[in-house]
């Protein structure tokens, strides 16, 4: 299967129009510091929605699909999340986890993804995924501005 990814231009257009957009909730506890654009299915900008649902199926299997929402987030100097699960009890219809990271290395500094304390490796556009109940977080960001994408994934299950 291929590892298809969204491409630059793509993710330079998702930037652009959150940036501008006012629909942003900022989120700041002790966990979390950062700005969320919270998007479900039916909810504005459906063009998104099917658009990281053909980026899951191209690279997961047409068994896998979105699932619940998907959230842009970014984060500003001085914004983090810590070390968390995203469903620890596994009370949702999420199989795993994904995410997209949409800006340039060169926009931001700080902000690794870590899951399993180990550093993801940076490529702007690819599918990321985790378990639900995989720990990850993302360090501080010190300097400019991180974007990118998270959402929940499922999949047919067979009766086999």
């Amino acid at each position: 299967m291929k590892n298809l990814k969204f491409s630059e231009e793509y993710c330079d257009k998702l930037i652009n129009i959150f940036t501008s957009d006012k629909v942003v909730h900022p989120v700041q506890n002790k966990e979390r510091k950062n700005k969320i654009f919270l998007l479900r299915e039916n909810q504005g900008y459906p063009w998104l929605w099917d658009d990281v649902n053909n980026l899951i199926k191209s690279n997961l299997g047409d068994d896998h699909f979105l699932t619940l929402w998907v959230i842009v987030l970014r984060y500003d100097k001085g914004d983090y999340i810590l070390l968390h699960e995203d469903n620890p009890h596994q009370n949702d219809n999420r199989y795993m986890s994904g995410g997209v990271e949409l800006s340039n290395k060169n926009d931001f500094e700080g902000g690794e993804f870590i899951i399993n304390n180990k550093v993801v490796e940076f490529e702007r556009g690819k599918l990321i995924t985790h378990g639900v109940t995989t720990p990850h977080e993302v360090k501080e960001v010190t300097k400019g501005t991180r974007w990118s994408l998270h959402f929940g994934i499922n999949r047919d299950k067979s009766l086999v």
